[in-house]
């Protein structure tokens, strides 16, 4: 895969500029790339009427004021503490205007007139330009150096005109407008390709705004940071209270692109602070129906007879990232979890206890999944306190088989779990071109994660969606379960990423698993959907589709407790479904 942009060259000894949670570098090639985005674009110019004094005539002017302005090329370059641009026009035409002269003095040399404009042409019209980068009130300003204007050769059709002065005037005055037009817009046409927006949005229920607090120019980047504010907008199950962040602001080092388009970094503080956020908005808060897994974890560990199993965990404090050149270390404060039910008619707390956790993790770019990627390393858990009294059978290992749970089973089962978890797509598709994640970088304070743009007539751009194939493995009539397994084939050798669906519910998340073990299967008809995905996020549009029949009837199997959750698969699965474990764990040391 060829980027469309330039590789740069650039001293890793220099560090970025500018100062904020998130400081992004916008390399050379990528100001190229946006700045093709206007390549093409018309403008029109419309004023009812031009006109000034001039010489002895009380005002000279233009009525039906009109030019049609093609855009041709929007050239950036990058220098120390400016940007230097260049606009090249294609032909600038307008028509069917009138030019006329006011003049109540009947003793001068300047007589009234009023006559018709047929046409204006500009040939090879060029603006040029020195701004310099500033920001006022939370945006990106271009301020414009000096009194630049636009060039080029002027062509005039006027039915009549007293003298060669009267012409040099319209000349003036079209040259003027157009400079001044041009002075007032393209500064706003550039910053608007860098407008805050680009790392403010939505992704999946979490949202995220940006103020911009700092730009610098350098001829490597155009810098810019900003601090962002983030909110969670699911359903929380309880208020907790608001905590300010902490950790170091450095300015990071952005300055090797290695190839790719634009870098973001987020300082330990801005991480911390996004943590306390969404805090405060109930994300660390877990009620029965965000805890799934935890079911599927603990089953094994309860009597069968105990009824209406529910379970709730929460975080006491916020947790605190802690970035170095090896990774980011994740420390959990005061995790609490809970487990009810109801045992011989009783309600009771079956599992009550505290714990600190910290991890190691590791932040990556997955192309399969197309995905910014989470994996937990070295998890460490340190109970403060458990109580148990109501917990298990009668059997003889059940104590030992909770402290094994709570004292390594978990933590290696959640590092399990977390590994290559995906927290947020990789790839967006603006105005014509797809961002893709390219790498992820720590450095003392903070995390950088690069990306490229692609122009999407890149041939490197994929937009042919994967086949899907689908199939019974085995049915287990004993076990009430099938075996079923797919495929995919793709016109570019690269793997792919499927969902699925068990008798027409909701979608799983995306995984590069292949099979499917599917039980507590009930008798009669069952279908399953698959759909495959490539690393451009194409999706085959006709999921495949197998259905087979289970003729035997279900085994009996353990008693389903009533615990508001649903398992299918990986379908239920949201990453930090389970707060003993938390997001960013570390495993156990032996």
């Amino acid at each position: 895969m060829t980027p469309l942009l330039l590789t740069l060259g650039m001293s890793t000894a220099m560090a970025a500029p500018v100062a904020g949670g998130a400081q992004v570098a916008v390399y050379p090639s990528t100001i190229d790339l946006l700045s093709s985005w206007f390549a093409g674009e018309v403008y029109q110019l419309d004023y009812a009427e031009l006109g000034a004094e001039y010489s002895c005539w009380d005002e000279l002017g233009i009525r039906d004021f009109n030019l049609t302005i093609p855009l041709e090329t929007v050239q950036v370059q990058l220098q120390d503490y400016s940007l230097q641009v260049r606009v090249d026009f294609d032909t600038i035409h307008g028509e069917d205007m009138e030019v006329y002269g006011l003049d109540e003095d009947y003793f001068d040399l300047c007589p009234e007139f009023d006559s018709e404009l047929y046409y204006v042409t500009v040939t090879d019209p060029v603006f040029e330009a020195t701004l310099h980068p500033q920001i006022i009130d939370g945006e990106l300003e271009l301020e414009v150096l000096g009194t630049p204007g636009v060039t080029g050769d002027l062509d005039m059709d006027i039915n009549w005109w007293p003298d060669d002065l009267v012409l040099a005037f319209y000349e003036d005055t079209i040259f003027e407008t157009l400079g001044e037009t041009a002075r007032e817009q393209i500064p706003a046409l550039v910053a608007e390709a860098f407008d805050q927006d680009m790392l403010s949005g939505t992704y999946d229920d979490y949202a995220i705004q940006a103020t911009l607090v700092d730009t610098e120019v350098t001829p490597e980047a155009l810098w810019t940071g900003a601090d962002l504010s983030s909110s969670w907008l699911g359903e929380a199950s309880c208020e907790p209270e608001a905590m300010t962040g902490a950790g170091r602001e450095p300015q990071l080092d952005l300055s090797d692109s290695a190839g790719s388009s634009m870098a973001v970094g987020l300082t330990e503080y801005q991480l911390n602070s996004i943590m306390r956020e969404l805090m405060a908005d109930g994300f660390f808060c877990f009620d029965d129906s965000r805890m799934d897994l935890v079911y599927e974890a603990v089953a094994e560990l309860f009597d069968p007879n105990i009824a209406g199993l529910q379970a709730s965990a929460s975080l006491l404090e916020a947790p605190l990232m802690l970035v170095e050149t090896a990774g980011a270390e994740a420390i959990f404060e005061g995790i609490s979890l809970e487990v009810r039910g109801t045992v011989q008619g009783e309600e009771l707390t079956l599992l009550a206890m505290e714990a600190d956790l910290s991890a190691v993790a590791d932040l990556g770019v997955d192309p399969t999944l197309a995905a910014l990627t989470l994996s937990l390393h070295e998890l460490q858990l340190n109970m403060l306190s458990l109580d148990a009294e109501h917990l298990l059978s009668d059997s003889p290992d059940a104590q030992e088989h909770l402290e094994d749970f709570l004292e390594g089973w978990v933590v290696d089962w959640v590092e399990e779990q977390v590994q290559g978890i995906a927290l947020f797509a990789a790839q967006y598709h603006l105005f014509g071109t797809y961002l893709r994640l390219d790498r992820v970088l720590y450095e003392p304070g903070g995390v950088a994660i690069y990306a490229s743009l692609y122009d999407e007539d890149d041939p490197a751009v994929d937009l042919e969606p994967p086949d899907t194939t689908a199939w019974v493995e085995e049915t287990l009539p004993d076990q009430a379960a099938a075996r079923l397994a797919w495929s995919g084939s793709d016109d570019r050798s690269s793997a792919l990423a499927y969902a699925w669906r068990q008798d027409g519910g909701g979608w799983s998340s995306w995984s590069t698993d292949t099979e499917l073990l599917w039980e507590e299967l009930s008798p009669g008809q069952h279908q399953l959907q698959v759909q495959a995905r490539d690393g451009w996020l194409n999706v085959d549009a006709s999921p495949a589709s197998v259905s087979f029949e289970l003729d035997a009837p279900a085994v009996e199997l353990v008693p389903e407790r009533s615990c508001g959750c649903t398992s299918t698969g990986r379908g239920g699965w949201a990453w930090p479904a389970l707060l003993l474990a938390a997001l960013l764990a570390r495993r156990r040391q032996r």
